[in-house]
């Protein structure tokens, strides 16, 4: 008995089989995961993490700079800072912007905004380090969120159909639903985690240490 796999069937670390024209890949618009459950597109986007006070409390950094580069047709985010955030639950450190660390406080598990938005119609990769894992898998995350995301205690990223969010472990949420899994892991404290986000064709992919492509 022959056994059909039907094209855009994704299976594990985001290797595509059937109808893929090769690996994920935001400069050839292959693969991405799609930003079409945000409500309300086109609007503008923001870079968005999930901070949660496991283990070690999690951090994220916003980087200044690419360092494995950026995609062709793609533009690097740079100048922003975390701005939209709980501060009952996260902390929030301005030593030197845009260099600026989200850190999770006790009983945290939230989402966190950036000020500068992603408009309709562009292309940009912003770029995070993951200084400190909260040593529970699952709860940290890169993405995006529109304006209206929500950073209220237990928000998580992707609570909402107002942001997608891509967690340490692999798995993509979106409007309280895990709609993806199987791709790269973030588990591990300082690892840089490059964030590709096409508002033309909404859709996004994210790296881990320059590594290939996932989405």
């Amino acid at each position: 008995m022959a056994i059909e796999i039907q094209a855009g069937i994704n299976i594990g670390g985001g290797i595509n089989i059937g109808g893929s024209s090769g690996p994920a890949n935001p400069a050839t618009n292959t693969g991405g995961f799609s930003l079409a459950a945000i409500a309300g597109l086109p609007q503008n986007l923001y870079p968005a993490v999930n901070v949660y006070d496991g283990t070690s409390l999690a951090k994220f950094i916003v980087n200044p700079a690419s360092t494995y580069g950026t995609p062709a047709g793609f533009t690097f985010l740079n100048n922003w800072f975390w701005s939209d955030y709980d501060p009952n639950e996260v902390n929030v450190y301005q030593t030197n912007n845009p260099d600026d660390t989200a850190q999770a406080l006790v009983s945290a598990n939230n989402a966190v905004r950036g000020n500068i938005a992603i408009a309709p119609s562009t292309k940009r990769m912003f770029s995070v380090t993951h200084t400190t894992w909260s040593g529970v898998a699952g709860n940290d995350a890169v993405g995006v969120g529109s304006a209206s995301t929500s950073t209220v205690n237990g928000d998580y990223l992707g609570n909402t159909n107002q942001a997608v969010g891509i967690y340490d472990n692999g798995s993509v949420w979106t409007n309280g639903t895990e709609i993806d899994y199987g791709y790269a892991i973030f588990e591990t404290n300082g690892q840089i985690i490059d964030v590709a986000v096409d508002t033309v064709n909404n859709k996004m992919w994210y790296r881990v240490a320059g590594g290939a492509w996932q989405g």
